[in-house]
């Protein structure tokens, strides 16, 4: 029974050692990030007394969020498009014939992304799988650029949008000044 037992278990080493040679590496690159849900706000009223509860409460929402954010269709289609992945065929494996459609690059580039939060802490490591290291680099790299593009954007817009709303605030009130002072005028020389 001894050779049979040892045939067949250096038969499965020789299968296995086999199988391990022919899977090509995968490789997984990370990018660290800090959340900060403590932004800057434009026009925020920063005496209110209930922020600070709110922030306690709504902390996991926030962070919840972003992971949904670093992993959304607009964020890696962003990546897609600043790389030029459709195009690609060092990511794409083959030298594609026509241009890949956009929305199966981002699918494809959301089945080798994973969002890793730190526990305890506001850190979440965006992490991608490749065949090659240095792509996988370049990925996490682009989709962390991307996500912190996508943010600026945003807090950008706010900004914009609070100095057109000040502005219309401030042609209001030197209207209102304006009036005021007319009708002081008028009742001076009553």
């Amino acid at each position: 029974r001894w050779p049979i037992v040892a045939s067949l278990v250096l038969l499965g080493a020789a299968v296995a050692l086999g199988y391990s040679k022919s899977v090509s590496r995968v490789y997984q690159a990370s990018t660290l990030l800090e959340f900060d849900p403590d932004a800057i706000k434009p026009l925020s009223d920063h005496a209110d007394p209930m922020a600070a509860w709110s922030r306690i409460l709504d902390t996991r929402e926030y962070y919840e969020t972003q992971y949904k954010i670093i992993e959304s269709d607009h964020v890696l289609s962003i990546v897609v498009r600043v790389l030029g992945l459709q195009n690609d065929p060092e990511y794409l494996g083959s030298k594609p014939s026509s241009p890949v459609e956009i929305e199966r690059v981002v699918e494809g580039l959301r089945a080798r992304l994973t969002v890793d939060p730190v526990k305890g802490s506001r850190l979440v490591y965006i992490r991608i799988k490749h065949t090659k290291p240095l792509q996988a680099r370049r990925l996490s790299e682009a989709v962390a650029r991307a996500y912190l593009k996508q943010n600026l954007e945003k807090t950008s817009s706010a900004t914009s949008d609070a100095s057109v709303w000040l502005s219309g605030q401030l042609e209001h009130f030197k209207h209102e000044l304006e009036q005021t002072e007319d009708s002081l005028h008028e009742f001076k020389r009553e």
